[in-house]
């Protein structure tokens, strides 16, 4: 999860989707203090959905905007459009949030959120939850197709050598810590490894094909 100062510059991700797409799922303090750049023309802002500017400590989508920002995608009026705003901010995808200290922390990606009906649940911080289970060596949670809920979150977890855990207990110690929404109604599958690619970040759709197919393997 990246941390950075409010008054520190975030460098807009959007000018490069290959480095955006590196970013993502590796070590984002480390990137993050490598890549801010100090330019405080740039301004971070965290909006909801509805565009609003959100609380402290309430997650939203990361918006930034200043001189020397892009004009849009070349030949790409949709692309632009759902990038960049009528007031010159560009939409990252990146959601995170403030706290007390003015310090953003980013938790998520905005397409990787999914979505239990009408509520946004955070990927990232169901497998916060699910790593501090004793026995959990590495997790991802992805959302699943669910006839109730539209989506439902499920977990996929790779086991510390010889320990005993079974999916219940999982899911129950996840109850305990979240809105019944939030719970891992779509399930949990022990995998031997979560799939990554070379830069580090989650392939989750490699894990939603694996939970279509039972004989698709990761």
């Amino acid at each position: 999860m990246g941390k950075l100062h409010r008054h520190q510059s975030y460098e807009v991700l959007s000018w490069n989707q290959e480095l955006l797409d590196k970013i993502v799922g590796v070590s984002k303090s480390l990137v993050l203090n490598l890549l801010t750049l100090n330019l405080h023309s740039v301004q971070p802002i965290v909006i909801n959905d509805a565009g609003e500017l959100v609380c402290e400590g309430e997650e939203g989508e990361l918006c930034v905007r200043g001189p020397g920002m892009m004009l849009g995608y070349a030949n790409n009026q949709t692309a632009t459009s759902a990038t960049l705003d009528s007031e010159g901010w560009i939409h990252t995808g990146d959601i995170g949030y403030y706290d007390q200290q003015d310090f953003l922390y980013i938790t998520d990606r905005r397409k990787d959120i999914i979505k239990v009906k009408a509520y946004p649940v955070s990927p990232h911080e169901l497998e916060e939850i699910v790593k501090q289970f004793e026995g959990v060596s590495d997790v991802a949670v992805v959302g699943v197709k669910h006839q109730r809920l539209g989506e439902a979150p499920k977990a996929f977890v790779v086991l510390k050598p010889n320990a005993k855990v079974t999916a219940a207990q999982i899911q129950s110690h996840v109850e305990d810590r979240v809105a019944s929404y939030k719970q891992l109604v779509g399930g949990v599958k022990f995998v031997d490894v979560i799939p990554r690619n070379p830069t580090g970040k989650i392939l989750k759709k490699q894990l939603k094909e694996c939970d279509l197919d039972p004989e698709f393997s990761v």
